[in-house]
């Protein structure tokens, strides 16, 4: 699914909008200390916790500004201090000064333009989910909900057909005491 193109779609105050096609798009959570390959907990600089939790019993590259890096296997997350905990060791020395970074993987990211992540999506229906998504969010100003079957779903691509907005309020994904309805808040409509 490699493309060059840049596709355009038209933003609701009337310029241009660009989605730009990436093979890898990735938020990049720096190291506060230096990791020792006998580590089994790496301490992150301080995000919101939010950010932080989206981590979760997983898989994730540890890697350097120079492209060396480690798969790491995620046990458990503490977002408040920031402290990842490993299943196994590093089994790497990492220093800060070669900014060293947890690699959190995106089907896309919201914005001006619109980053696309080719890498993480698996089908042209997920792909056209994914732009819906980030256009949700960029263009209609729409927040990531709880519903699997609403195309605002928190992760793009693990949403369920049918994808549809609703016109009944809805729990926020990151903070579900919070509600949207989107109908309302929806931007130029």
């Amino acid at each position: 699914m490699e493309s060059n193109d840049i596709l355009a779609q038209p933003h609701p105050t009337s310029f241009l909008h660009f989605l730009w096609p990436l093979s890898q798009t990735r938020w990049c959570y720096y190291l506060e200390a230096d990791v020792k390959k006998s580590d089994t907990v790496i301490q992150l600089k301080k995000y919101n916790k939010t950010y932080i939790e989206y981590f979760g019993a997983k898989s994730y590259t540890l890697e350097d500004d120079k492209g060396n890096g480690v798969v790491v296997s995620i046990k458990s997350v503490d977002g408040t201090n920031a402290k990842i905990t490993l299943n196994a060791v590093v089994g790497k020395d990492f220093k800060t000064s070669d900014k060293v970074a947890l690699l959190f993987p995106l089907a896309g990211l919201s914005g001006d333009p619109t980053l696309i992540s080719e890498s993480v999506i698996g089908s042209k229906t997920e792909l056209l989910n994914v732009i819906a998504h980030e256009l949700g969010h960029t263009c209609g100003g729409l927040y990531d909900l709880c519903e699997k079957g609403n195309i605002m779903y928190g992760i793009a691509q693990g949403a369920v057909p049918p994808l549809n907005l609703r016109r009944r309020k809805i729990s926020k994904y990151y903070t579900p005491t919070d509600q949207e309805e989107q109908w309302i808040a929806l931007k130029g409509r």
